[in-house]
C-alpha cells in the first residue's frame, strides 16, 4: 500500500501545488480532477493567485533572513573579545571572592550550589552578562577595583571592550526587530497559503483514491507517493552552540530545511573535511547522490541551529 508524504516545507509544497496545477492546465476538459474540483469549489486560479501573494512574502522573508545572519555575525564579532576575556577574568574573580564566592553576583556571573560558575545559552542573556559585567567594572573607581590587576598584566584594552558592547548591542536591537517583522512574514505568508496547501492535500487524497491500482501515477501530479512499508520520516534535528551530528538514511531526492536562524555547514559523510555547503536560515537544499549520509555543522557560539530532513527508518 502506498502513501503521500506531505511535507511541513512552504517551498517544496508550492512546488507540488505548481505541477499539480500545470498538469490539470496541461489535460484541459480531460483532466480526472475536473469534476473533483467544481463539486467541491476549488478555484485553481484562485490559488495561484494566493500562491504568489504567500511567494511575496516568503521573499519578504528570505531577505530579512539574510539581514538577520549578518547581524548575528556582528553580535557574534563584537562579543567575542569581551566574552572570552569575561570568561577568564570571572575565574580570577572566584580566587578573589574564594571565601564568598557569592559576591560575584555583582558582577551579574551566577554561581550554581556546587560552586561552579554558570553561563546562559541564549544570546540575547549573554550580550545583557558581558554587558553588566563590564558596565560594572566601568562604575568603580580606578584602583579599587579587584579586577584592576588582571585588567593591567594582561594588557586589556577596556575601552575597546566597551566600544564593542556597544556595538553589539545596536546590532541586536536592530536583529530582535528583524525577528519581529520575520515572524509577521512567515504568520502572514502562512495564513495566506493555508488554504492552498488545504486544496492541494484533499486533491493528492483524491488522487490517491483514483489511481488505487497504481499509485505512482499520483507522481505525475507533484506529489511525493512511497510504499508505505518504507517508514520514510520527517526528521528534526537541533544543534547545540557550537556542535555537529552526522544524519544518515537520508531519502535522496528529498529536501534538507534550515529551520534555524543561524547558517549551518553541511559536509558529506560522516567527517567535515573538505569545503561544506552553507546552508542560510531559512534555505533548502536538495539531497542528491553523496548525500546519504551528512554531517551538519553549527558554528555559531550564540545560537542553537535546527533543521530537517526525510530520513528512511
Amino acid at each position: 500500500m502506498s502513501k503521500i508524504i506531505f511535507t511541513t516545507n512552504f517551498t517544496v509544497q508550492s512546488t507540488n501545488f505548481g505541477v499539480m496545477k500545470t498538469k490539470n492546465t496541461h489535460d484541459g476538459m480531460s483532466s480526472v480532477l475536473k469534476k473533483f474540483l467544481l463539486d467541491n469549489d476549488i478555484d485553481l486560479t484562485a490559488d495561484a493567485a494566493a500562491e504568489v501573494n504567500a511567494q511575496l512574502h516568503e521573499s519578504n522573508r528570505q531577505y530579512i533572513l539574510s539581514i538577520m545572519g549578518s547581524q548575528r555575525r556582528l553580535v557574534e564579532n563584537n562579543i567575542l573579545v569581551p566574552w572570552s576575556v569575561m570568561l577568564d577574568a570571572a575565574q580570577f574573580l572566584k580566587l578573589h571572592y574564594k571565601d564568598n564566592v557569592k559576591s560575584l553576583a555583582i558582577w551579574g556571573i551566577t554561581i550554581s550550589t556546587t560552586g561552579k560558575i554558570t553561563y546562559p545559552n541564549d544570546e540575547g542573556e549573554k550580550l545583557q552578562l558581558v554587558d553588566k559585567f563590564w558596565s560594572y567594572q566601568g562604575s568603580l573607581t580606578v584602583g579599587t577595583s579587584p579586577l584592576d590587576p588582571f585588567i593591567a598584566t594582561n594588557e586589556i584594552d577596556f575601552p575597546k571592550i566597551i566600544a564593542n558592547i556597544a556595538n553589539a548591542k545596536t546590532n541586536y536591537a536592530a536583529l530582535v526587530q528583524n525577528i519581529i517583522t520575520e515572524q509577521q512574514e512567515t504568520g502572514e505568508r502562512d495564513r495566506i497559503w493555508a488554504p492552498v496547501w488545504k486544496n492541494t492535500k484533499s486533491i493528492g487524497s483524491y488522487l490517491m483514491k483514483l489511481y488505487v491500482n497504481n499509485a505512482k501515477m499520483v507522481c505525475n501530479w507533484g506529489y511525493n507517493v512511497v510504499d508505505a512499508g518504507s517508514k520514510q520520516v520527517l526528521r528534526t534535528s537541533k544543534l547545540k552552540l557550537g556542535s555537529k551530528i552526522s544524519v544518515g538514511n537520508n531519502v535522496l531526492g528529498s529536501t534538507m530545511s534550515n529551520l534555524g536562524t543561524t547558517d549551518l555547514h553541511i559536509y558529506k559523510g560522516k567527517t567535515t573535511k573538505g569545503t561544506p555547503i552553507i546552508l542560510k536560515a531559512g534555505e533548502h537544499l536538495g539531497l542528491v547522490k553523496g548525500f546519504s549520509t551528512i554531517t551538519v555543522v553549527n558554528p555559531s557560539v550564540l545560537v542553537a541551529g535546527k533543521f530537517s530532513t526525510m530520513v528512511n527508518r
